[in-house]
């Protein structure tokens, strides 16, 4: 059975701040109009760090296409460096693993999509090969909606 939430079901809302202090709702990402991945991550999971490069990446070329949020746990400091040093511009903090685990998401790294109306669009994506599958489905889904606007 695939990890996470059912598939079309409503995906949890939340709010947590940001590395600035603010706080950013799901409600607030969707605001876009864009399909939400969600990254589960933690400055202390080696694995998450090797990803962190890729996520930067994902961020600055999808933009127009999918919002890439991490959600991280961890000291501010630890992600305010790691969000610096990767190009990273949208990392929101949570403490413990709360969000995380009401998306059905028990570790670190792993990944979900939620669709343009706020339902879960994905199982959750275990580990970097996963998640870049992920990524490159969500893209193309997403490039094949707006094609048709």
């Amino acid at each position: 059975a695939a990890a996470g939430l059912p598939l079309g079901a409503d995906a949890p809302e939340f709010e947590l701040p940001d590395l600035e202090g603010e706080l950013v709702s799901l409600r607030t990402l969707r605001e876009r109009g864009l399909p939400v991945l969600l990254l589960f991550s933690d400055p202390a999971c080696g694995p998450c760090s090797a990803l962190l490069p890729r996520i930067g990446r994902w961020q600055r070329e999808h933009d127009s296409e999918l919002a890439v949020v991490v959600v991280s746990n961890g000291a501010d400091d630890d992600n305010r460096a790691s969000a610096s040093e990767h190009g990273l511009t949208q990392v929101l903090r949570q403490e413990g693993h709360a969000v995380g685990l009401a998306y059905g998401a028990n570790g670190t790294p792993m990944g979900v999509l939620v669709d343009l109306e706020g339902r879960v669009a994905s199982p959750v994506a275990a580990g970097a090969n996963a998640i870049d599958a992920l990524v490159a489905t969500a893209v193309q889904v997403s490039e094949e909606v707006l094609l048709h606007v």
